[in-house]
């Protein structure tokens, strides 16, 4: 191989790196808003359920008042 191939190997080389580390990068982003994203989906389970529990403890509550 001569020089300007190699050379041309080379900045073949570094682009892709270049590239990988851009698309690394962008993933690792995405992953954090993914995580995000799911901790506020589950904490927003979490606070239906506490107000499923107590809306259900009231009508229990109301259904022996009305006997």
């Amino acid at each position: 191989m001569n020089a300007a191939g190699l050379r041309r190997c080379v900045e073949d080389k570094e682009a892709l790196a270049t590239a990988y580390a851009q698309l690394n990068a962008k993933c690792a982003k995405e992953c954090d808003l993914y995580e995000r994203d799911l901790e506020r989906a589950m904490d927003s389970c979490d606070e239906l359920a506490r107000e499923n529990n107590d809306l259900r403890a009231r009508l229990h509550q109301n259904a022996h008042v009305c006997h």
